[in-house]
């Protein structure tokens, strides 16, 4: 799948979690770690002035990474960023 199909499979999964009110930016870029293997390096831009849980957070990290995994091959690394 691209990137561009791949970025809104991810905003829809945000739009329909738990921090849907609380993350401004989602950004999907492929990537390849040192051994040469292509994986989606996902990084949502949390409101800083939003409070969020640690469940909340894992929650939402598992819910796009099972809808990754659903559509294509490589592992999505996603991370948290404070947006600036």
């Amino acid at each position: 799948m691209d990137i561009v199909a791949l970025k809104g499979n991810v905003e829809q999964v945000v739009r329909d979690g738990p921090l849907k009110d609380r993350i401004d930016a989602v950004v999907v870029e492929a990537d390849r770690d040192d051994d040469g293997t292509e994986f989606l390096r996902v990084v949502l831009h949390v409101d800083p002035r939003a409070k969020s849980t640690d469940a909340e957070l894992v929650s939402l990290l598992e819910l796009i990474e099972r809808s990754v995994a659903n559509v294509d091959d490589r592992y999505a690394s996603v991370r948290f960023s404070d947006a600036a």
